[in-house]
């Protein structure tokens, strides 16, 4: 069923009108906005300040707290089009918002699309232009465990559909994690990265793994080397 706009409103939607009235605000009263009991106002401020690069910490604290779905969805938007500034801080905060990251290997897709990041951080992040990509994988290389794995589900994703960014340095240092690094769940995601890197150092990679490799890997291995054989035949 339908919502009314009522309804909306009070899960964090603004419509343009309510933008428009936010935009005649001063920044500072925008910023105490971000604050508002009203989630439609705390929706509107963020629209209406935008300048992720600049104002991208005020937007991360107010989504590790966000509650209200229209006021999340605007963080995400305005954060994912923000540069290189936007995204080293919100590298610091992958896998720190929610509870929805994967802790063991979860079901291999049947899809041939790649898999969405389940962590809202990375989910941002694949979606930010490829320039960033680089502050993804400075993440992945000198962090803890567990930004290296949602780093990993957001590289795959921005270099899946868009292959141009892929390039043999960035193959090599995720084969490097994967073989430096114990943790079974991030051995799954690198594997689906590699299906991004349609290579033959990948697939001699994944097809050695298949033959060697964690029996629980398995699936995730066969998934990629049929996307990587499937890209390689176009």
């Amino acid at each position: 069923m339908k919502s009314s706009k009522v309804e909306l409103i009070q899960r964090g939607y603004a419509d343009e009108e309510m933008i428009q009235a936010a935009k005649l605000k001063t920044e500072a009263e925008l910023i105490k906005d971000l604050n508002s009991k009203l989630a439609w106002e705390r929706t509107a401020a963020v629209y209406a300040l935008k300048q992720p690069d600049r104002f991208a910490s005020l937007y991360i604290e107010l989504l590790s707290k966000e509650k209200k779905l229209y006021t999340r969805l605007a963080c995400s938007e305005v954060l994912a089009a923000g540069g290189e500034e936007c995204a080293r801080r919100l590298s610091e905060w992958l896998g720190m918002i929610g509870h929805n990251q994967h802790q063991c290997i979860g079901l291999t897709s049947k899809k041939k699309s790649y898999p969405l990041p389940r962590d809202l951080i990375a989910r941002i992040m694949a979606k930010m232009d490829g320039r960033i990509l680089p502050v993804l994988f400075t993440q992945a290389i000198f962090s803890d465990e567990k930004k290296l794995s949602e780093a990993l589900d957001a590289i795959g994703f921005m270099v899946f559909y868009h292959p141009a960014l892929a390039t043999e340095q960035q193959l090599h240092q995720i084969l490097r994690l994967f073989n430096v690094c114990e943790n079974e769940v991030i051995h799954w995601k690198a594997v689906t990265a590699l299906s991004a890197y349609p290579t033959p150092a990948a697939c001699r990679f994944l097809e050695v793994l298949s033959s060697t490799g964690n029996p629980r890997l398995q699936p995730e291995i066969q998934r990629s080397l049929n996307l990587l054989y499937d890209k390689c035949d176009d």
